[in-house]
């Protein structure tokens, strides 16, 4: 009989972000209804999910929604299979699946994780687990990874009581060698069949460490015959010598061994990997106990563990290593070049026209292109020295030990040549070159040579910059006198598209001077502050924290753009209240953000605060711009003193009530008819409006003074699906100088990736030009 199960999960469902639905069929018959599943998710869409599925495949299945719930249940039940998810709500799934498995050691494990690094994925074997799976997956996956495991399960059952049943016959023969002499002829037969009909190799040692016997397997195992091994140091066979077998007869005196990886050594003297169970066997008659090992070949399992470290650090499409292990690398050779004073050097490159390439002649033939890079770092690099790597979409990056600058350019040369040899339409590369120096952080070491690659693209593309720390300026890679096109590119560089970031993504760090000098590290040029994640009233922020956050951003020199989220902390403050208090204390709060704003070296007050500026039910919406005009006009002499401008953000009606188009906020901004009142754009807010964004940015350009980057799924841009690319040609177009400062609404993915992946989609898309 062949069952065929179908599970669908429907949009807003819990289960949906960590279950992909599917078909999966597999023959049932003759699979063991008592096989007894429990698993633990704090999700219950999850649980749900995996619950009816598994109860549908013809197994037994209980769930769990918390670490507790499920060890009272391993405590009363026999499970054959305990399934956790790794990151729980409350507690950890490796420390829950060591408890379980303290409770039943014949207990199978899978862990099921939406994260997982080689690191995790390490602890996650050696804690004990059989498999894991990483979310979102497949129900049809989910049924194969559990047959797999059960499978697995039942035949490490049977090899254990194998074992068990062979460390007792051997121990029983070994004790009959010694008795009666009629019986011993035949007892010594029994024993050699019984031994050299193991794969395994099986040792007798005496306590002087010295072997008295070995079985035949000895021979496929290490090569030796049985007879060449008799009274031979047992030292001699393992790779930590006398100081392993030590330890191993040390650890023996709390009980029997089992599982105890080491490295045998083969005749031909290369390195055999292996499972030791190891005991003591006691003489009954008087005579010297002995050691009993049993030895395994585990050259195989060692190598899927390699082959599954491989899979987790490098990338699919180009057989070059990710983003993750570059990271990891280029620490260790930065370590590696201060302690040894050896060079270092850092090739950043990416496809020049490479969207055009992928938009016209599709996906497929985009992937040949990437695929083309990876052969050519790999044909123009050294072996087992350099380290190429995908950095992520068309950005590639090439570590190089022991490569000064001018072997540096060489190589980058070769590359870039290579590849256009390889003639992908008119795909070529620009290549940024960084030689590492002794004051470089990973950080700016990437951002050099970041800076770079952009320097090259400016220039046109198909080139290489090199950065000469001396001349404090990027040169070309031929050293020829600086031309036209190299001078243009160095001015393009200077007046680039600046880049900012909201300090609320950092605010569970809570610490301003590593925010700054993470922000400057990270390549973005300015911090936009949001007060309340310093304190729920400005005027409360000390002197001393102000003085402070100038004294670190000048040290890091970075600029402090501004603030923003300006109403979000205190309470009693809205722009357009009907009641003259509320409206005054308003204005009188407003002149605090504005002295706050100038105290740290800010230009800019961004004005949104959606809630705060509704129109209550009681008034038109004409008194309630009255309301807000005079607010504003009352502030811009501070403004005028402090250099502030404050920025009226545009919002989406469903947000706010007021100036929730880009008429009504220019109808403001003219209102109060100030310079030091003008208007912000933001991304996410233009996606309602029927205008294209670069048709509100032209048309309102000569307001505009600050602009937020963000997507209209409410996280940074390069996270969704809105183009960039036209946005800075409106930008250019109107001669915008001011900064592109990005601010999201949701934080979920952490404020290292959220800040990375957005500088690093805002600096490609600012030199692409769609026309």
């Amino acid at each position: 009989m062949c069952l065929r199960v179908t599970v669908m999960c429907g949009q807003g469902q819990s289960a949906a972000a960590d279950i992909i639905s599917g078909t999966y069929s597999r023959d049932i018959r003759g699979i063991n209804l008592a096989e007894h599943i429990l698993y633990l998710d704090s999700d219950a869409g999850t649980l749900e999910v995996v619950e009816d599925f598994l109860r549908g495949e013809s197994y037994a299945c209980d769930t769990a929604a918390t670490p507790a719930e499920a060890l009272e249940r391993l405590r009363n039940n026999k499970y054959t299979l305990f399934m956790t998810e790794l990151y729980l709500t409350s507690g950890n799934g490796i420390e829950v699946m060591k408890e379980a498995l303290a409770l039943d050691n014949e207990l199978a494990c899978i862990v099921t994780t939406g994260m997982m690094d080689v690191n995790d994925a390490v602890e996650v074997m050696r804690a004990g687990a059989s498999d894991f799976l990483v979310k979102p997956f497949h129900l049809g996956d989910l049924a194969f990874t559990v047959e797999k495991t059960l499978e697995r399960r039942r035949l490490l059952l049977e090899n254990r009581r194998y074992q068990s049943s062979l460390e007792g016959r051997i121990r029983e023969a070994v004790a009959e060698l010694e008795n009666a002499n009629k019986e011993l002829r035949h007892t010594k037969e029994y024993l050699e069949n019984l031994l050299n009909s193991s794969v395994d190799t099986v040792i007798t040692s005496n306590m002087e460490h010295k072997i008295v016997y070995v079985n035949r397997g000895v021979t496929d195992m290490l090569g030796y015959a049985p007879s060449e091994l008799k009274d031979v140091p047992l030292a001699r066979l393992f790779r930590g010598g006398d100081d392993e077998i030590r330890r191993l007869y040390e650890q023996l005196e709390s009980g029997p061994i089992q599982n105890y990886e080491a490295e045998m050594i083969h005749k031909e003297e290369r390195h055999i990997p292996v499972m030791l169970s190891v005991s003591l066997v006691r003489e009954q008659g008087g005579g010297e106990d002995s050691v009993l090992s049993i030895c395994r070949d585990i050259t195989q399992q060692k190598q899927l563990e390699n082959e599954l470290k491989e899979l987790t650090i490098k990338d699919g499409l180009t057989d070059l290593y990710n983003q993750r292990y570059f990271h990891e690398r280029l620490q260790v050779e930065i370590e590696r070049a201060r302690r040894q004073s050896h060079p270092l050097s850092l090739l950043l490159f990416d496809v020049d026209r490479f969207k055009e390439y992928n938009d016209t002649k599709g996906h497929l033939e985009g992937d040949k292109v990437l695929k083309g890079i990876g052969d050519v770092v790999r044909e123009c690099t050294r072996d087992y020295v350099d380290i190429g790597c995908r950095y992520g979409g068309d950005e590639f990056t090439v570590i190089l030990p022991e490569t000064d600058e001018a072997l540096a350019r060489k190589i980058a040369e070769r590359i870039r040549t290579s590849f256009l040899a390889r003639k992908f339409g008119e795909c070529t590369l620009s290549v940024g070159v960084m030689t590492y120096r002794r004051d470089s952080t990973p950080q700016s070491f990437i951002r050099f040579a970041d800076e770079m690659m952009y320097g090259a693209k400016r220039a046109g593309g198909n080139c290489v910059f090199v950065y000469q720390p001396k001349e404090k300026q990027i040169k070309s890679e031929d050293e020829t006198p600086p031309s036209d096109t190299a001078q243009a590119a160095a001015g393009a560089r200077g007046g680039r598209m600046k880049f900012g970031i909201c300090s609320e993504i950092f605010k569970e760090w809570n610490d301003m001077e590593r925010v700054i000098n993470y922000v400057k590290e990270t390549g973005y040029d300015g911090l936009e502050i949001a007060p309340f994640t310093l304190s729920q009233y400005v005027y409360d922020i000390p002197a001393s924290t102000r003085a402070d956050i100038v004294r670190y951003a000048e040290k890091a020199q970075l600029d402090i753009l501004g603030i923003h989220w300006v109403f979000v902390g205190p309470e009693g403050v809205h722009l357009t209240h009907p009641e003259p208090e509320v409206r005054a204390f308003t204005q009188k709060y407003m002149l605090d953000l504005i002295n706050f704003c100038g105290d740290v070296g800010g230009k800019v007050l961004v004005f949104g605060s959606p809630k705060q500026r509704n129109v209550a039910r009681e008034i038109s919406y004409n008194q309630a711009f009255d309301y807000a005009r005079e607010i504003f006009e009352a502030t811009m002499p501070l403004c005028e003193r402090r250099d502030v401008t404050i920025c009226m953000e545009q919002l989406t009606h469903w947000e706010t009530n007021f100036c929730h188009t880009p008429e009504q906020t220019i109808e403001l901004i003219e209102a109060v008819n100030h310079p030091n009142f003008q208007l912000l754009l933001d991304t996410k807010a233009m996606s309602f409006l029927e205008e294209d964004r670069p048709e509100v940015i032209r048309k309102y350009g000569k307001y505009l003074r600050h602009y937020h980057a963000n997507d209209a799924n409410f996280k940074g841009p390069g996270w969704g699906d809105v183009d960039f690319v036209p946005i800075f040609d409106a930008l250019r177009d109107i001669g915008y100088t001011g900064y592109v400062s990005v601010e999201v609404f949701k934080f979920e993915d952490g404020p290292e990736a959220i800040a990375e992946k957005s500088l690093n989609y805002l600096k490609r898309t600012s030199v692409a030009r769609r026309r």
